[in-house]
């Protein structure tokens, strides 16, 4: 059967692909603004049929075209999305053959650094090495992409989970993780990588009547609705481990947490902290052995229970009074809270 006209005032494009004699792959589209030869674009759906935009971060699966010349905007053409297409335009470049150009975490183009290898955001594979070149030659993927970051956008209205995972692990044997994150970090210089990055933000005027209201931006649970008898066990509702490794000369400072208040604002009411513990079991059956349990390693001990560096400035809780004492050296006052009292533990330079 013979194909038909496109009726163009609901369809202006043609969802099939068009494979032409020298085996490049062809889709066509509607130029949502004009393009320029050579350049990548990312094509997607809309109420029309196909139509361009450019590179970006919208984490969504598109297509990567490629036009052969300038297409006029608003203009009907084919653009190429698979096989050989020299002289496309990318940021400066120095690449290697086989190499994969991808999308970076910003929807631009760059250098994967290794040879293909089918990852979301490799769109191409180089064919020919280039030094500091804003143009690449290289084999389309005509395989869906990712478009940067992936992004969710959700707004609730009240209570609900935009985004959710249930996994039933029915046997535990090795390591199971029901997320797993990995940063590689391969070169040198001033730049921060976090793996797991957890932020709310509030933009209106946050009121209560009654009970309380919680913002966080991590929130870690584990639960127990069986039966736990295992006495090596250790079930932890967030667990941080500074894993050894590789050859350590300098640092600042190396931890496996970083508690950090960067507000300045003023807290008209309530109170402020660092750290916040409570017990908020219902029955005195769950009492708690203590606040703190620290384990002394085998190999290596801790030099000082806590390094207080300038606790002393300004409002702090240290008292740096120079007073002999009776046991003949100098002593200081750590100024603790017990009901809203205040009360001082006396440490001493001397250890008699």
């Amino acid at each position: 059967m013979p194909f038909q006209a496109l009726d163009t005032t609901y369809q202006k494009t043609s969802l099939v692909q068009r494979e032409d004699a020298t085996g490049k792959i062809w889709k066509q589209v509607v130029a949502a603004a004009e393009l320029t030869a050579k350049t990548p674009y990312k094509i997607i759906l809309n109420e029309y049929g196909y139509t361009t935009a450019a590179l970006g971060s919208s984490g969504a699966f598109v297509h990567i075209g490629v036009p052969a010349g300038t297409v006029a905007s608003g203009a009907i053409d084919w653009i190429q999305i698979s096989g050989y297409c020299a002289d496309v335009i990318t940021p400066s470049l120095s690449v290697s053959v086989g190499h994969a150009l991808q999308l970076d975490a910003n929807g631009a183009i760059a250098d994967s650094g290794v040879d293909y290898t089918g990852k979301p955001g490799q769109f191409a594979v180089v064919t020919a090495a280039s030094t500091t070149s804003t143009t690449q030659d290289v084999i389309l993927n005509p395989e869906f992409q990712r478009d940067g970051t992936i992004y969710d956008s959700n707004v609730l209205t009240s209570n609900g989970i935009p985004v959710r995972r249930d996994i039933e692990l029915q046997t535990i044997t090795g390591q199971t993780y029901g997320q797993y994150n990995l940063i590689t970090t391969t070169g040198v210089g001033y730049a921060g990588a976090r793996s797991v990055v957890g932020q709310v933000t509030n933009t209106a005027t946050q009121t209560a009547a009654g009970g309380w209201q919680l913002l966080t931006g991590v929130c870690g649970v584990c639960q127990n609705t069986g039966t736990w008898t295992n006495t090596t066990l250790f079930a932890m509702a967030g667990t941080f481990q500074q894993a050894g490794g590789g050859t350590i000369t300098a640092v600042s400072h190396m931890a496996c947490v970083w508690l950090d208040w960067s507000n300045a604002s003023t807290v008209s009411a309530g109170n402020t902290e660092m750290m916040y513990i409570t017990n908020n079991a219902v029955s005195g059956a769950s009492d708690m052995d203590q606040v703190f349990y620290i384990h002394a390693s085998l190999y290596s001990a801790y030099k000082y229970l806590f390094y207080f560096d300038a606790c002393e400035l300004g409002d702090g809780f240290i008292d740096y009074q120079n007073v002999k004492t009776t046991h003949g050296g100098t002593y200081r006052n750590i100024k603790v809270s017990i009901g809203g009292t205040e009360y001082f533990i006396i440490v001493s330079d001397t250890p008699t």
